[in-house]
């Protein structure tokens, strides 16, 4: 399939885990160039060679380890792309988190 990401630059949050690595891996067979966010450097440097054993001259993978927690996570992360690559032409998120209470009793600030 030709999708046409060949020089694209996607950002991907969330990558290392089940859905993220084979959104990373698919747009990695288009030729993408992805960078990935990423918490946890040995699940990063496992998503690396997973991805080596499926692909093999496609698209180039970069990573960035960092929270994307607070705006300015989100800032430093987007500032870093920016100036490694000059642009962004794709984001997918797949990051994410949960609070454990029983959904009426979760007040605005924990569901923001």
């Amino acid at each position: 399939m030709n999708l046409k990401f060949e020089n694209k630059i996607v950002l991907l949050t969330g990558g290392t885990g089940g859905v993220g690595k084979h959104i990373a891996l698919d747009f990695l067979k288009e030729k993408a160039t992805v960078v990935l966010l990423y918490r946890n450097q040995t699940k990063f440097q496992n998503l690396e060679l997973w991805l080596a054993e499926k692909v093999k001259t496609d698209g180039e993978l970069f990573g960035i380890q960092t929270q994307i927690i607070t705006p300015q996570d989100t800032r430093y992360a987007i500032k870093t792309v920016i100036d490694q690559h000059k642009k962004i032409d794709v984001l997918v998120n797949c990051a994410g988190f949960a609070i454990e209470a029983p959904l009426l009793l979760l007040e605005d600030e924990m569901i923001e």
